[in-house]
């Protein structure tokens, strides 16, 4: 969960009061700022603290099948980069393997020779994920991270001078490729 509006929280916490006295269980992972008061009644919450260089150089090595070896300085690089947010170190692994800015030589991970400023901050990441969708889309997909949890599409739709109805598609097609979740108002 990254974002949460009051709705969702209701029926996360009725969610998490039955399970319980179900046979499931629900695994599910929430942003630490988010506010906690719906996990109050949580079974066995567990907290994670974000991944050490160690455990960033281990899934960068993960999602690529022909290295079994990283560069130390590598693994620090990406986790002062990612501050060890599994979600983003993905993106950022993938992002500089397609640009060939990580290769694997003799098995072992590392930064191309030549290359400057391998990683990149968050917004490049961020434009990097971003770049295949129309640039309309572009638009909404940071107009509604920047609403955060209370988006409202008639917001956007008057910032953007579009539809509110066209707004909603947008969004709707952004959710449907995991770019935004959110519900939207």
């Amino acid at each position: 969960v990254q974002w949460c509006d009051d709705v969702s929280r209701q029926g996360l916490a009725q969610l998490l009061d039955a399970v319980p006295q179900l046979a499931a269980a629900v695994l599910m992972t929430a942003s630490p700022d988010l506010e906690s008061d719906w996990l109050a009644n949580a079974p066995a919450p567990q907290h994670l603290t974000p991944l050490s260089p160690e455990a960033c150089g281990a899934m960068a090595l993960a999602l690529t099948p022909d290295a079994s070896d990283v560069d130390p300085a590598l693994q620090d690089g990406l986790a002062r980069a990612t501050e060890g947010i599994p979600m983003l170190l993905e993106e950022l692994v993938l992002h500089l393997l397609e640009d060939e800015r990580l290769v694997s030589t003799r098995g072992t991970l590392h930064v191309r020779r030549g290359v400057p400023g391998v990683l990149p901050d968050l917004r490049t990441t961020v434009r990097h994920r971003l770049k295949h969708l129309p640039a309309e889309s572009q638009g909404i997909a940071i107009a509604a991270a920047l609403a955060g949890p209370a988006l409202r599409s008639s917001i956007i739709a008057s910032a953007a001078d579009l539809s509110p109805g066209r707004v909603r598609r947008a969004l709707d097609s952004l959710a449907g490729e995991s770019v935004v979740s959110t519900s939207v108002v």
